[in-house]
């Protein structure tokens, strides 16, 4: 039980979008890595969550890496994207996303964004010793204050602690944009 591949991760976000039962990826009620996670044979990412089914569990990442990220989200399927598309009083500990060269491109035109590396939109809950070293790369059209961009979370009502942003945040019209939180209805803690 937990999750040991990249396999592992799709079918995890499968799971959670699905509304389907987590414990194959559980240890003791919290899903776990279970080791560093090479990503490189995943292209396109569905983000983990949605808003009819947001993931609202335990993540405990134990400080190991989600390592060659190279992704590509659609944003007109996905308005909340990053690893997490969207969670709701989730604990999220110890993830780590990336290294430097790696990124998440969102592309694609929808009316309203939330984007982060680690998670797009969290409602609630908290973000504890997550790192984040991927690039987030929009390359869509909407701009505006609808549009949040972010290496951690996009948009969040979160208490985000002892995580760290080392990625880019890049985009090519105005919006809001930010290192931690683009849009921050939470509180955000060394």
């Amino acid at each position: 039980r937990g999750i040991a591949s990249a396999e592992d991760l799709v079918a995890f976000a499968q799971a959670v979008n699905e509304g389907s039962s987590l414990t194959p990826f559980m240890v003791d009620g919290v899903v776990v890595l279970l080791n560093d996670i090479d990503a490189s044979s995943i292209r396109d990412w569905t983000p983990i969550g949605t808003a009819a089914n947001p993931f609202s569990g335990n993540f405990d990442g134990k400080g190991r890496a989600i390592k060659n990220v190279n992704w590509t989200i659609d944003a007109a399927r996905h308005a909340d994207a990053g690893f997490f598309g969207y969670t709701r009083g989730a604990s999220i500990i110890g993830l780590n996303i990336g290294a430097a060269g790696n990124r998440i491109t969102v592309k694609g035109n929808t009316a309203a964004l939330n984007a982060g590396v680690i998670a797009g939109n969290a409602a609630g809950g908290s973000f504890t010793g997550c790192m984040n070293y991927a690039d987030l790369v929009y390359e869509g059209n909407p701009s505006g204050e609808a549009v949040c961009l972010a290496g951690i979370c996009g948009r969040s009502s979160a208490n985000i602690s002892s995580s760290t942003n080392k990625g880019n945040v890049l985009s090519p019209v105005v919006c809001r944009a930010a290192g931690f939180v683009a849009y921050n209805e939470g509180k955000v803690e060394e």
